[in-house]
């Protein structure tokens, strides 16, 4: 991958193109220091030194690619490196100190809630239908339209964020306070420092946190003992227990009953089932499963019922152990 940077042709993320001046045989170097200047792009055709230059292999080095002077009409291909667009957060970064990017209204902040972007064919989306322009006093706003967006974003193969402008100079991004609203800061672009700003040591583009899946119901399980109270007030623990045909609750530690859960269904003791009473909220046992009321669940180790029925019950949630 190829990008014209402040007038070198910088190739990948961190090497540069020497020119050799006899030859015209490219060369990978590892500095910007060692490399040549002038390129640049007009009409998504290469200049060099200020003329339209062509590549082609070289005369007297087999498989190295030259660059030499041609006429206008004829052309490199020139294909734009624009990768699947992905929402992402945009992070900047001030030392060690990190802000991400949000809007409000029309104008990009370093503070506030994170707003979605993605990069499209070179241009900075923002959320679902907007997308970013930047001014000529290197303000970056956000408008409607996208025919009036500017062009030049891009994002490298470690997610650093870019913009080269068509004459191929990178832009460095600033925060900077607003003329109106001073306590406010908001992100400017420029091709030199901008006065009472702070230059970003780069702007990353950063996958959107997911949250976590939804638990899974867990309708079958092994024993176990069904815990009413506070986990952290031990005295006040309490255990269900089984007294003739009803479910009654018990504070004796060594008295309680032990339960598993049967594809929905409430067991107790092996051989017993529990039943809801619709009208009272009673827990009643019973002898067949065709009997019980169905709709039990475990859920991140805590026992619900009633996920679909409209029970008036006393309690919808209890703790267990097991």
């Amino acid at each position: 991958l190829f990008v014209i940077d402040n007038g070198y042709l910088k190739v990948n993320d961190n090497s540069w193109i020497y020119v050799e001046s006899n030859t015209g045989a490219l060369y990978v170097v590892n500095s910007v220091k060692e490399a040549t200047r002038e390129w640049a792009l007009s009409n998504n055709q290469f200049m060099f030194n200020f003329e339209h230059v062509c590549f082609s292999e070289c005369n007297n080095k087999n498989n190295f690619a030259c660059v030499s002077k041609c006429d206008s009409s004829e052309k490199s291909i020139l294909t734009n490196y624009n990768p699947e667009p992905k929402d992402m957060h945009i992070t900047s970064y001030f030392e060690e100190e990190e802000f991400t990017w949000s809007v409000d209204g029309s104008n990009v902040f370093i503070e506030g809630n994170p707003t979605v972007f993605s990069i499209e064919s070179r241009l900075l989306k923002v959320g679902d239908d907007k997308w970013a322009h930047v001014k000529r006093n290197g303000e970056i706003i956000i408008i409607e339209s996208q025919e009036s967006a500017t062009s030049g974003w891009y994002i490298d193969s470690s997610n650093k964020i870019h913009f080269n402008d068509r004459r191929g100079r990178s832009w460095n991004f600033y925060s900077c306070r607003g003329k109106v609203d001073t306590t406010v800061p908001k992100v400017y672009m420029g091709t030199s420092n901008q006065n009472g700003c702070r230059s970003f040591l780069e702007v990353i583009g950063k996958d959107i946190p997911q949250p976590p899946p939804p638990p899974v119901p867990t309708l079958n399980s092994s024993p176990f003992v069904i815990v009413v109270g506070d986990a952290e007030e031990t005295e006040d623990i309490m255990r269900l227990s089984i007294h003739e045909s009803r479910v009654t609750v018990s504070d004796d530690t060594q008295y309680f009953a032990v339960f598993e859960l049967d594809n929905g269904y409430l067991k107790v003791h092996d051989e017993k089932w529990i039943r809801v009473d619709e009208e009272s909220s009673l827990l009643e046992v019973v002898d067949s499963k065709d009997d019980a009321t169905a709709e039990w669940a475990i859920i991140d180790d805590i026992l619900h019922f009633g996920r679909k029925l409209d029970l008036n019950v006393n309690y919808s949630v209890v703790h267990f152990s097991g």
